[in-house]
C-alpha cells in the first residue's frame, strides 16, 4: 500500500467519524459481536436510541447489521435473532412481541427494473416499507 493511498483511506475515515450518521454504524461494530444476554441487551439499548421509535425490552442477538436504521420503528419485546440484516431505507415496522429466527434477512429497498432500455444498477431504486405486525415469528 502506497503513503498516498493509506492517506486517502485515514481521510475518509476521519470524514466517516464526523459524520453522526456513519458514527453511530462505526460505534456499533464496536459492540456488533459482544456474546450473550449482556450483548444482546447492550446492542438492544444501542439501537432503541438510534431508531425512529423504539418500545421497551429490545434485544438484538450477535452478527444482526442494519443499515438505515433511522427509519426503522420497533414495538415493545422484539426480539432480533442472530445475524439478521435489516435495510431499512424504505422504511420498517416490526410490531410488539415479534421475534426473528437466526439469518432473517428484511429489505425495503430494493433494484428498479422498469426501464427495460436501462441495465437496473443503472436506475434509481425502489424504497417499500415493510410492515410486521404484533405477536410474529419470522422463520429464516
Amino acid at each position: 500500500m502506497t503513503n498516498v493511498s493509506l492517506i486517502s483511506i485515514m481521510k475518509r475515515f476521519y470524514w466517516d467519524i464526523i459524520d453522526k450518521n456513519e458514527r453511530k454504524y462505526i460505534l456499533y461494530y464496536l459492540i456488533y459481536q459482544i456474546p450473550g444476554r449482556a450483548g444482546d441487551m447492550l446492542r438492544g439499548r444501542f439501537v432503541s436510541k438510534r431508531v425512529k421509535r423504539s418500545g421497551t425490552n429490545l434485544k438484538v442477538m450477535a452478527g444482526t447489521r442494519f443499515r438505515s436504521m433511522e427509519n426503522l420503528v420497533v414495538g415493545d419485546n422484539v426480539g432480533i435473532g442472530f445475524d439478521n440484516f435489516i435495510q431499512a431505507l424504505g422504511g420498517v415496522s416490526i410490531g410488539n412481541n415479534t421475534w426473528t429466527a437466526p439469518g432473517v434477512k428484511i429489505w425495503s429497498v430494493n433494484h428498479n427494473y422498469r426501464d427495460k432500455n436501462k441495465l437496473f444498477g443503472d436506475q434509481e431504486q425502489r424504497k417499500s416499507p415493510v410492515i410486521i405486525g404484533n405477536d410474529v415469528w419470522i422463520a429464516s
